[in-house]
């Protein structure tokens, strides 16, 4: 069976072989509360920008946190070609579906499309909002698809 995958912000491409990680907040939870993963249990970890590590689970402290030594560490290299995916802003939740199929189908970017005819607009307050949902869902897909960079969501453009 394959290893669990949880995003880490403590793992950078300088990050070597035994060196401490610690997992918290929303994956250090996910991976404590949800995962139920335990002391001696091996997982992998992944920075969102190629960086790959197997590690051993050494801790867990309370339902938020824990502390994993690396065992290896690899920098993916970026795929290629680069794909990017222009996508119009549909109506309703159909966007971040898009989102998430095309990331574990293999998109490096998406950049969103407010066509002049689109019924469905983001506005300067909504635009923030929809960016972030974008990208939570891109987040969420990588992870899914147990691959170590996360696609980026650019600034919209419109016609």
């Amino acid at each position: 069976m394959s290893l669990p995958v949880f995003l880490c912000d403590a793992l950078t491409g300088r990050t070597r072989p035994g060196e401490a990680l610690a997992l918290d907040g929303a994956e250090g939870r996910h991976a404590v509360t949800v995962k139920r993963i335990r002391v001696g249990e091996r997982v992998e970890l992944v920075d969102g920008l190629g960086t790959r590590a197997t590690a051993v689970v050494r801790a867990v402290e309370g339902k938020a946190r824990l502390l994993a030594e690396a065992e290896s560490v690899a920098a993916e290299p970026a795929p290629r070609p680069r794909v990017t995916v222009v996508q119009a802003l549909p109506k309703a939740e159909r966007s971040e579906l898009a989102i998430d199929l095309a990331t574990q189908a293999g998109a490096d970017a998406f950049v969103p499309w407010q066509a002049e005819r689109c019924v469905a607009r983001w506005a300067e307050a909504k635009e923030a909002k929809g960016r972030a949902k974008w990208q939570a869902a891109a987040r969420e897909a990588a992870k899914q698809a147990r691959r170590a960079r996360v696609p980026l969501v650019a600034e919209p453009v419109d016609t």
